[in-house]
């Protein structure tokens, strides 16, 4: 059987490379980023997908959540 799963909770860099690892890149939690409101939620996307796809490959990111601000 073949299931995609997203896994929650995700806080610290050695959670998100352990999943990564086990083959399952899709996480949300603190890692990525705080709850926010919808409209914010657009921007912080905007924003950040091309930024935090070349921290991921290049090792830049710090083991703490990201934020809205």
């Amino acid at each position: 059987m073949s299931m995609s799963v997203v896994v929650e909770g995700v806080e610290t860099i050695d959670d998100f490379h352990s999943l990564l690892a086990l083959g399952n890149p899709a996480i949300q939690g603190y890692f990525i980023a705080r709850p926010m409101p919808s409209p914010e939620l657009v921007r912080w996307a905007a924003e950040r997908e091309s930024h935090l796809l070349a921290m991921l490959t290049d090792g830049r990111l710090q083991d703490m959540p990201l934020s809205c601000k």
